[in-house]
This record gives C-alpha cells, sequence and structure tokens, in this order.
C-alpha cells in the first residue's frame, strides 16, 4: 500500500529542492571543470618585444613543462629540436618521442578519470542523499496531507451539522413568527403601555426625589439652626430653666401649707362635684326609668323593677370588686417594699455572730452546727 502511494507521489510534479542541494559538490564541480579546462588547453607562452630585437620565448614554462601531482617538470627532450631555415623568425620546435607522448596523454586520461569518478561518486552520494530527502518529505507530505484531510473532514461535518441546526431554528422561527405574529403586535401594545406606565412612574418618582431633597436641605438648615442655638443659646436657657426650679422650689417649701389646704379644698370641692353629678346622672336615670316603667304592662313592670334592682346590685358588687382589687395591688406593693426594706436592713445590720450558735464550755460538741438562721 505504501509502495503504491510513494510511486504516485514519485509520479506527481516534481518538486525544486535546489534549496536544499549541497554547495560543497558545486564547487568541487566547478574546481574539476577549471581544472579539465587547464589540462585540455595548456597556455600559451609570453613574448616580450624589444625595441630592434626579435621576439624571444619568455622564462614561462612551454609544452615540454607540465604538472604532475602538484610538481612542474621539465620535458627531458627539451634538447632535441630542429631548426626549419635561418631565416625564420620563429624559435626552435620541439620534437617530442612517440613514448613520451603516450605517456602524457595516459597521465591526462588517468587525471581526468580519477577526477570523474570521484564527480561521479559524489554525485551519486548527493544523488542517494536527495532521494532519501525527498522520500522522507514525501512522507511528511503524505501524512501532513492525511491529517489535513481528517480535520477538513471533521470541519465539514461539524459545520454541515452547525448548517443543518441554523437551517431548522430559522425554519422553527419563520414558523412561530408565521403563527404568533397577532400575538406579537398585541405584546408590543403592552410593552408599550407599560414602558409608558413606567416612565410616568419614573417621573413620579423623580418628582419625589427632588421633593425629598429639599426636604432634606431645609432639614439641614434647621439642624444648623438647631446646632447653632445648642451651640449659643441653649446653656443660657439651661441656667435660667435651673434658676426657675430652684425659685419654684423655694416657693413651694415656702408656701407648702397653703398649697396642702388648697389641694384639700379641690379634692373635697371634686367630691362634692362628682357626687352632685352622680346624685343628678341617678335622678335622670330613674326618671326616665320611672317613665318607661309607666309605659309597660303591670306583669312587664315587676319584672323591670326586678331587672333594675338586680343590675343596681351587680354594678354594685362589681364597684366593690374593683376597689377591692385595687386595694389589694397597693397592698402587694406595700409588702413587696417591706420585704425589701427587710432584706435591705438585715443585709447591712448583719453581724457573724448571729449567724453562728455560741458555743458554751458547758455546752455538748455538735458536730452539724447551723451556719444560718432559718
Amino acid at each position: 500500500m505504501e509502495s503504491n502511494q510513494l510511486q504516485e507521489m514519485l509520479s506527481m510534479e516534481k518538486v525544486d529542492y535546489s534549496q536544499w542541494e549541497r554547495k560543497k559538490v558545486q564547487e568541487k564541480k566547478v574546481n574539476l571543470k577549471k581544472s579539465n579546462s587547464s589540462l585540455a588547453s595548456p597556455p600559451r607562452p609570453k613574448t616580450i618585444s624589444r625595441a630592434g630585437s626579435s621576439r624571444l620565448p619568455t622564462a614561462t614554462p612551454t609544452n615540454n613543462e607540465f604538472q604532475n601531482g602538484g610538481e612542474v617538470t621539465t620535458d627531458p627532450f627539451r634538447d632535441l629540436r630542429k631548426e626549419c631555415s635561418t631565416l625564420c623568425r620563429h624559435g626552435p620546435r620541439k620534437v617530442k618521442s612517440p613514448e613520451f607522448i603516450r605517456k602524457e596523454n595516459k597521465t591526462v586520461k588517468e587525471g581526468v578519470i580519477s577526477l570523474l569518478k570521484v564527480q561521479i561518486k559524489d554525485n551519486r552520494k548527493s544523488l542517494h542523499e536527495s532521494k532519501q530527502r525527498y522520500l522522507q518529505l514525501m512522507k511528511d507530505n503524505f501524512r501532513l496531507k492525511e491529517e489535513i484531510t481528517s480535520f477538513e473532514r471533521e470541519t465539514h461535518h461539524d459545520v454541515t451539522d452547525m448548517l443543518e441546526c441554523h437551517r431548522k431554528y430559522r425554519t422553527g422561527i419563520s414558523v412561530l413568527t408565521s403563527q404568533h405574529s397577532n400575538t406579537i403586535i398585541g405584546h408590543q401594545e403592552e410593552l408599550e403601555l407599560k414602558e409608558r406606565r413606567v416612565k410616568f412612574a419614573s417621573n413620579i418618582l423623580h418628582s419625589d426625589v427632588e421633593d425629598l431633597d429639599r426636604s432634606i436641605e431645609e432639614e439641614k438648615t434647621s439642624l444648623k439652626i438647631l446646632l447653632n442655638y445648642k451651640e449659643k443659646e441653649y446653656p443660657e436657657q439651661l441656667e435660667q430653666i435651673k434658676y426657675l426650679k430652684e425659685e419654684i422650689e423655694i416657693l413651694a417649701k415656702q408656701h407648702e401649707k397653703v398649697i396642702e389646704e388648697l389641694s384639700d379644698v379641690a379634692n373635697r370641692e371634686q367630691i362634692i362635684y362628682h357626687s352632685k353629678a352622680y346624685n343628678i346622672l341617678d335622678n335622670v336615670k330613674s326618671k326616665f326609668a320611672d317613665e318607661a316603667l309607666d309605659q309597660l304592662d303591670p306583669s312587664m313592670k315587676n319584672l323591670a323593677l326586678q331587672n333594675r334592682t338586680m343590675r343596681q346590685e351587680i354594678e354594685q358588687h362589681q364597684e366593690q370588686e374593683r376597689l377591692e382589687k385595687k386595694e389589694i395591688t397597693e397592698l402587694k406593693k406595700h409588702i413587696a417594699q417591706l420585704k425589701t426594706r427587710e432584706a435591705r436592713r438585715l443585709k447591712l445590720l448583719s453581724h457573724p455572730s448571729e449567724c453562728f450558735e455560741k458555743c458554751n464550755p458547758e455546752s455538748d460538741m455538735e458536730l452539724s452546727i447551723p451556719l444560718q438562721k432559718v
């Protein structure tokens, strides 16, 4: 399965992997090309032109000198030269033996072959590494592609679900709006009415708040006035009140007898007035009762008289009971006061000798001695 997928990937468009190529390999290739070019075409001899003299060869290496493994060697057949004629301007030509030419060509070919082998080896190595890198990148691309496709599949599924939910929601909303259009209008009218009511109530509240603010300001001013009064005028008036109370007490002590006589006279007059009022009320009641009895039948008259006498007796008994209850409460209060007064007196006048029995020399010893009087 993976091999098929890799073949499919290899059959795809080729990717430019120049950014991952090795720079050193390229430099080696350039150097090899330069060396091959130098071996193929050796440098030409330089000549120096002088005035009035013929052109002569310089001291630069000629074809008789060549490089072998980085060392310069001289031509062994340097002395074997031939001259064309005395009229020729060029120097004598070199004559190489066939064996030397064969060796020279062989060394050149061996150098070229070794260089080509090195290039081939480096190219194979770089090709192998690039293939490995290509396969690794293809695997990574395949893995990323699978991840992306799975993620896109999930997102597509989620998006379709969301779109379906949105479609259902829209259809539901459209159905509800179509079904409840009248109710929406009614609710909108109610909402407007409630908003108007709330606005009216808020205006009333604002007015109440303003009134309260005004009343608070008035109270603050009155409080300020009262504080000033308390700080300045109130102490003087307190002194005056105290002075007047002392005068009232002095006058009350001076005219105590007169006040008692006047109070006695007022009480007597009040009792007389109340008795007269009760008598008048009784007379009026008896008068109206007699008139009512005269209007009744003789059989009912006796019953009414009995009821009146019974009512009078009940009222007398109730009055007597009320007076007795009042006397009982007053007696209870008086008894409680006497008890508290006696307990206070005993507490103030208590002595240790009163709490213990005295032991005489003639009396017998008793172990259970009461510590407090009962």
